[in-house]
């Protein structure tokens, strides 16, 4: 969890990036500009060196669009086995999920991990906490979803896991989480069953609502 005044994007001698609630128009940044890496749109390989990159650099924009992967679908099956009791084994789909991952992200430039089997036991690890087991399975979902948010975004509505993430910077003044997003004008004022909502706060039907949100 990061405390309010912990910047969310840091990176070792500074700042980089757009912190979490800032909604300031271009350009802070000036000239310069966060990039993606290899995954998933195909741009060059984040050394981690801060280093400044140019059109075409690393895979030339091969990469792609995720929307449904293979892992997010172990994670929500694991989501569905803690809450559901489905009968699965959560914790081998977590594993699955995280290792698959992984395997695929590194696959974009050929590279390997060294640190990857420790990360997926220290994952393991915390699993073993009873009351982690729902935050292990949304926190693996969060981190792998890149790109690819509409799932976490279910996830976090449906559970409200993960439970720690930064609060907004804007305290106070951000307004409510959006549980669910205004009907498009077309539909509100076309169609006569429908009633327009009269904010974002109105859960939907298989969110429960009492489930704080930040």
């Amino acid at each position: 969890p990061y405390p309010p005044d912990t910047a969310f994007c840091a990176v070792v001698g500074g700042f980089w990036g757009r912190d979490h609630g800032n909604a300031d128009g271009i350009p802070p940044d000036n000239n310069l500009r966060a990039t993606y890496g290899a995954y998933p749109v195909g741009g060059n390989v984040d050394t981690g060196d801060g280093g400044g990159v140019a059109d075409g650099d690393g895979l030339n924009g091969a990469g792609i669009t995720p929307i449904l992967m293979s892992w997010q679908v172990d994670f929500l099956r694991a989501e569905a086995a803690l809450t559901l009791g489905t009968g699965e084994d959560a914790e081998a789909l977590v594993l699955s999920g995280a290792a698959k991952s992984i395997e695929y992200v590194t696959s974009f430039d050929g590279s390997t991990s060294s640190d990857a089997s420790d990360y997926l036991n220290a994952v393991q690890n915390r699993y073993s906490s009873e009351s982690e087991k729902l935050q292990v399975v949304a926190e693996q979902l969060w981190a792998s979803s890149f790109q690819s948010a509409v799932e976490v975004y279910n996830q976090y509505r449906r559970t409200g896991f993960p439970n720690d993430l930064q609060p907004h910077l804007q305290l106070g003044g951000a307004g409510p989480f959006p549980r669910s997003l205004f009907y498009v004008p077309n539909t509100a004022n076309l169609n006569l069953s429908i009633d327009q909502k009269p904010d974002l706060n109105q859960s939907v039907f298989w969110a429960d609502p009492s489930i704080p949100l930040n």
